[in-house]
């Protein structure tokens, strides 16, 4: 999500030392975004690198691009790429995501694998961090490790969670300068066509936040997506286009103080 963007303008122009603070995109992939930004997503293909790693499981390459731009600002739009492949007994990724501007950018590399133990799925992720802030305030750079799993419950019902920088890591002496988050959600197949899903999210020291969504294939190769949020209030739609071999997507998101921000991606599997 992008809980951070209000402070945008005051962080970059009055306080250069708390840049840290300003954070692009935290679940990546249209779906994804249609959906709410929600991780327990089920999805297969590349975003699991940079989202959930626990859902990472590819029979075939597959590599996607992704861009969301918040609020209609250049200065705030999100980029990443990923390509997720089958290695022996699981799948395993790589992935970047930048974010940011000349005066502020940063990016992240993750590498990210996913393990198959019994009825639990779990995967992990390492990211290296960098931040850079311009007109000579320098950068800064950190590493951290998040972890995930998943499990069937029941045919068409799959309990997720994950917890982001799982070691608490940082930006120098600056606490909370990496975000911490755990979340938990369901997601449950109500047919072949139809699907959907609730997610509760922690990010200290922020409220929790509860989101829902839905989506059905209205065609057999055209997904509509919608969903909503709280802590802060957001809704979205979307929707996509898959063929056997290549897949795009659309999302919408709308802020309750930030207004419209799009997003879209392509996937491309080999």
């Amino acid at each position: 999500m992008y809980r951070y963007c209000l402070y945008y303008n005051i962080s970059i122009l009055l306080l250069p030392a708390a840049v840290p603070v300003v954070y692009g995109q935290s679940t990546f992939g249209a779906a994804a975004a249609g959906l709410n930004s929600l991780t327990a997503y089920p999805e297969k293909g590349p975003w699991p690198v940079l989202n959930n790693p626990s859902h990472l499981d590819v029979e075939k390459p597959v590599i996607g691009v992704f861009g969301f731009q918040t609020a209609g600002f250049t200065e705030l739009t999100d980029l990443a790429a990923a390509i997720a492949l089958k290695i022996p007994g699981s799948s395993a990724g790589i992935g970047i995501h930048q974010y940011g501007f000349s005066l502020f950018r940063e990016t992240r590399i993750r590498l990210a694998c996913s393990i198959s133990a019994g009825p639990i799925r779990t995967g992990v992720a390492l990211n290296y961090l960098t931040i850079h802030q311009g007109d000579g305030f320098g950068s800064a750079s950190g590493r951290s490790l998040d972890i995930g799993f998943s499990t069937i419950l029941h045919p068409g019902i799959t309990l997720s969670g994950k917890v982001d920088n799982l070691t608490r890591a940082r930006f120098g002496a600056l606490p909370g300068s990496i975000p911490h988050r755990v979340s938990a959600g369901i997601s449950y197949h109500l047919s072949d066509r139809s699907l959907s899903l609730l997610e509760w999210v922690r990010e200290t020291p922020y409220p929790d936040s509860w989101r829902f969504g839905i989506q059905s294939f209205v065609l057999p190769s055209l997904p509509i997506r919608g969903g909503v949020a709280t802590e802060p209030g957001i809704w979205s739609f979307g929707f996509g286009y898959q063929t056997d071999l290549w897949e795009v997507n659309v999302a919408v998101q709308h802020h309750e103080l930030l207004g419209i921000s799009p997003g879209f991606d392509l996937i491309v599997q080999f």
